[in-house]
C-alpha cells in the first residue's frame, strides 16, 4: 500500500508540473511590405519615371529565401535566384498549422498580435512567406511598373516540451547599369512595417520571443574607389527589432514598425529618398534593394516540473531501497 501511495503522488508532482509547462506560450512575428516601388529621373516626384531605354547594360539578379523550424524540424525553399525582374520571386516554407490559418501571399503579420488572443490558442508553427514581383522602371519587358517586396515570419510555440520555432526571410534585388544620362534620381515607395514578440502569462524562463525586421537601398558608383558609399540621402534603411523574455516581460507584447496601436500597422506613404549628386552618363552604378525578417520563440520545460519529477524519481528510489 505504501509502495502505491508513493508511486500515485510522484505521478501526481510530475502531472502538476506538466500542468504548469502548459502555460508557456510565446509568438513573434515581422511583415514588412515595400510597394509602388518606382525611380524617378528629376529631384522630385513629379518628374518623369526612369526608362528602360536611359539605362545601358542593365542588368539584374534577384535571390530570396524562406525558411520555417519546429522543435528541431526544418522546411526551407534555399536560395532561389531570377535574373529577370519580369519573373517574380514567390516562396512559402511553413512548419505546423497556422492559427490562424496563412494564406500565400497573404501578408499580414498584425493578424498573429496578441491583441487577438494568440499565442493562446494553443498552436505550435512557423512560417516564411515571401513575394518579389514588378519593376521599378518603365518597359522593363515582361514586368509591370512598380515593384512590390513582401516579407513576413511568423513563430509561435505553445505548451511544455523542448521546443522552439524559427523564421527568416531574405531578399536582395541587385540592379547594375551604366547610366545613358546625367541628372538626379529620386525614389519613392510606400512601406508598412508590423513587428510584436509576445510571452504569454504564467510563462517561466527560459521562454522568450523576438523579432526583426529591415529595409535598405544602397545605390553606388562602381568606377569610384569609395563604391561602399551610397549615394542616396533620405529614407534609404530601416531597422526594427522587439524581444520578450519570460517572467518579467509575461503578458506585455513588445511591438515595432510603422503602427498606429497594438495589433494595428500603418502605411508610410510616397516614402523619398533622392540622389546627393546627379549621376554621370556613362558611368557604372549598382542598386541594391534588401529586405529581411526574422521571427524566433523559445519554450522549454519548466524549472518547477524538472523539480517535482526529480522529487518523484527519489520517492521512489527511496522506496525501492528500503523493499530491498
Amino acid at each position: 500500500m505504501k509502495s502505491k501511495t508513493l508511486l500515485a503522488t510522484a505521478i501526481g508532482l510530475i502531472s502538476l508540473g506538466s500542468v504548469n509547462a502548459a502555460n508557456a506560450a510565446a509568438i513573434a512575428t515581422s511583415g514588412i511590405q515595400v510597394s509602388n516601388f518606382v525611380i524617378h529621373k528629376g529631384t522630385t516626384t513629379a518628374a518623369p519615371i526612369l526608362d528602360n531605354s536611359s539605362l545601358l547594360n542593365l542588368q539584374y539578379v534577384s535571390s530570396g529565401s524562406t525558411s520555417a523550424t519546429l522543435n528541431g524540424s526544418t522546411s526551407s525553399s534555399g536560395t532561389v535566384v531570377s535574373t529577370s525582374a519580369a519573373v517574380p520571386i514567390d516562396l512559402l516554407s511553413t512548419m505546423g498549422a497556422a492559427n490562424p490559418a496563412h494564406t500565400d501571399n497573404v501578408f499580414n503579420s498584425q493578424a498573429y498580435s496578441s491583441a487577438f488572443g494568440n499565442p493562446l490558442a494553443g498552436s505550435s508553427f512557423a512560417f516564411g512567406d515571401q513575394l518579389e514581383i514588378g519593376s521599378p522602371i518603365n518597359n522593363l519587358p515582361g514586368a509591370a511598373l512598380g515593384a512590390n517586396l513582401y516579407n513576413q515570419s511568423t513563430a509561435a510555440i505553445y505548451g511544455a516540451g523542448i521546443g522552439g520555432a524559427t523564421s527568416n526571410n531574405g531578399l536582395v534585388a541587385d540592379w547594375q547599369f551604366t547610366a545613358g544620362f546625367s541628372d538626379f534620381l529620386t525614389f519613392s515607395y510606400d512601406v508598412s512595417a508590423y513587428l510584436e514578440s509576445f510571452v504569454a502569462s504564467g510563462s517561466l524562463t527560459p521562454t522568450s520571443a523576438q523579432a526583426g525586421g529591415s529595409i535598405q537601398f544602397l545605390l553606388t558608383d562602381i568606377n569610384d574607389i569609395n563604391s561602399g558609399n551610397n549615394l542616396l540621402s533620405g529614407a534609404t534603411s530601416f531597422t526594427w527589432t522587439t524581444g520578450r523574455n519570460a517572467p518579467l516581460g509575461n503578458g506585455l507584447p513588445s511591438v515595432a514598425g510603422l503602427i498606429t496601436g497594438l495589433g494595428v500597422p500603418a502605411l508610410n506613404t510616397a516614402v523619398t529618398a533622392t540622389t546627393t549628386s546627379a549621376l554621370v552618363a556613362g558611368r557604372s552604378y549598382n542598386l541594391t534593394a534588401n529586405i529581411f525578417t526574422s521571427a524566433n520563440v523559445q519554450s522549454v520545460p519548466e524549472p518547477g516540473m524538472l523539480a517535482l519529477m526529480g522529487l518523484g524519481l527519489l520517492s521512489m528510489a527511496s522506496m525501492r531501497k528500503r523493499q530491498a
